[in-house]
């Protein structure tokens, strides 16, 4: 629907870059893309209770399988329920009395097989004492696998490419080194381009380029972030209603959600401080390196304490976040009429 806002949120995507937050693998919705804490989620007409700090409702917590229909409010919606719906309601409308058995398996995958999802429902209802009461009991469980970026080609572009503070092959803190002596260094190799007096002129390493004020790196994210994020989730839920008189219908509900999804980020960074990686100035790669001889012997401001090295430290693998959600509401009440007045 054009009301609702798209975009790839932390459901589908667990990014370095982004800030994941409490919101790991949850789905919301969000319109006119004012944010999702702005939009009021309502089951029959009831408040839901929020499943993370922002105050937003995880519509996984929902009963699929029991879904009749759904009403969307964009406009005028704060004037009724306040000021947590001012982008609109979503107001998800489920089947009441329903008598059977009803069974859903539903699978799915990328075109290359990765990303596979699997979810399966089991529906029950009836009615008991001579038809004046109905209980429902909905259970259900999905699992979704994972994509990551390296496994999509266009991830792997330069349309993809962020600036990162420090790159994977690392960098050396040194205290002050004239430009002429990094030049000394540039020419002993090939396709690269001597600094200007400030500094500002780019050169390139495999797979990286270094912005023009020196002090960011492109790269290319796509193998260290999941395009999808895996997930597991169980639904419980069950509606009692019992019928006391021509005027008055007693009403129970319990709905629980246990999921768990797991977020990929890139590489921690050594950035010096407060992270320093030091490697000691007698180490062999140092002392039979000419190139880095050549530019501590030129530093302006000598270190003879260890080297500190900065560093996207993508060799030790991806940080790995982990979030388990349990999701509980319970509802009881009358529901009827007193007089002409509706309850």
């Amino acid at each position: 629907m054009p009301q609702f806002a798209a975009g790839q949120g932390q459901t589908e995507v667990g990014d370095v870059q982004g800030a994941t937050g409490f919101q790991g693998g949850q789905s919301y919705a969000d319109l006119r893309g004012l944010g999702a804490e702005r939009t009021l989620v309502l089951l029959d007409g009831q408040r839901m209770v929020p499943t993370s700090p922002a105050g937003t409702v995880d519509l996984n917590t929902i009963p699929m399988a029991l879904i009749k229909n759904v009403d969307v409010i964009t406009g005028g919606a704060s004037a009724v329920y306040g000021s947590d719906a001012i982008a609109g309601v979503v107001n998800f409308r489920l089947r009441r009395h329903f008598s059977g058995i009803q069974l859903s398996y539903q699978h799915g995958a990328s075109t290359h097989g990765y990303g596979k999802e699997d979810s399966f429902s089991v529906l029950m209802g009836g009615n008991f004492a001579h038809r004046k009461g109905n209980a429902v009991v909905d259970i259900e469980y999905n699992e979704r696998g994972s994509v990551t970026g390296q496994q999509l080609s266009f991830f792997n572009s330069p349309q993809f490419a962020r600036t990162v503070p420090f790159p994977p092959e690392g960098r050396f803190a040194l205290g002050g080194v004239p430009v002429s002596a990094v030049n000394a260094v540039l020419a002993q190799y090939s396709g690269t381009t001597p600094l200007s007096g400030t500094g500002r002129r780019s050169s390139r390493v495999p797979g990286l380029a270094i912005s023009p004020n020196c002090q960011q790196i492109v790269a290319e994210l796509g193998p260290y972030f999941a395009a999808q994020v895996p997930s597991r989730r169980y639904n419980l839920f069950a509606h009692v209603t019992y019928k006391l008189n021509h005027d008055m219908q007693a009403y129970g509900q319990i709905n629980f959600m246990h999921s768990t999804a797991q977020d990929l980020q890139g590489g921690a960074f050594f950035n010096g401080n407060p992270k320093p990686l030091l490697v000691p100035l007698n180490n062999p790669f140092v002392q039979n390196n000419p190139a880095l001889q050549t530019l501590l012997a030129a530093q302006t401001t000598p270190n003879s304490g260890p080297l500190v090295v900065e560093q996207w430290a993508t060799q030790f693998g991806p940080r790995i976040e982990q979030f388990d959600y349990n999701d509980y509401q319970f509802t009881a009440g009358l529901k009827g009429s007193i007089g002409s007045t509706s309850l």
